[in-house]
């Protein structure tokens, strides 16, 4: 997940029908953010309050990062057709 120009791994689903991502920079740069999401993804519940301790990524980032996923998505949808 992208959330202002940076990246959100999934950490864990919650009860009550929300989901826990942590910043990919957690054990690279150690960093603290957080964002707690409904199931559906439409709505931030939580943004932790502790900041990023990183630059953000650039939008040119952002697009390759995005490319890079819908290749992975594809190879992924191939395979399993052969």
């Amino acid at each position: 997940m992208i959330y202002k120009n940076n990246i959100f791994w999934w950490s864990r689903d919650n009860k009550g029908k929300t989901v826990r991502y942590i910043c990919k920079g957690k054990n690279k740069y150690k960093c603290p953010a957080a964002i707690v999401v409904n199931n559906d993804l439409k709505e931030i519940i939580y943004e932790s309050e502790k900041p990023h301790n990183h630059v953000p990524i650039t939008d040119a980032q952002i697009k390759t990062y995005l490319a890079f996923q819908n290749l992975k998505r594809a190879l992924k949808a191939i395979q399993q057709i052969v």
